[in-house]
């Protein structure tokens, strides 16, 4: 994963990029993790670390609808918007 100074502006990410798994950011979290706030959560794809580490729920917020969708299918909730919005209550969960 690049560092944020070298991350891709929105809407130009190249094709896997929101499925991403994040293993080595998953390793670095202290275990168990119980419940997890995962923002910019794209599609989910760190659902299996994150569960695999002891997630007990996994709450994400994603910007992009597409990929929100997709993450709702595999986690707990999910918000759907910018997310100081969505930790200001200001936007709808998508489940």
């Amino acid at each position: 994963m690049p560092p944020v100074s070298e991350a891709l502006p929105l809407g130009e990410k190249p094709p896997g990029y929101y499925g991403q798994e994040r293993q080595s950011l998953v390793d670095e979290l202290p275990k168990p993790l119980g419940r997890v706030l995962d923002v910019g959560c794209g599609e989910g794809g760190a659902n299996g670390p994150l569960r695999a580490a002891g997630a007990t729920r996994i709450t994400g917020v994603e910007i992009q609808p597409e990929a929100a969708a997709k993450a709702a299918t595999v986690y707990d909730r999910v918000e759907v918007g910018d997310a100081r919005e969505a930790l200001m209550g200001r936007v709808r969960p998508r489940r």
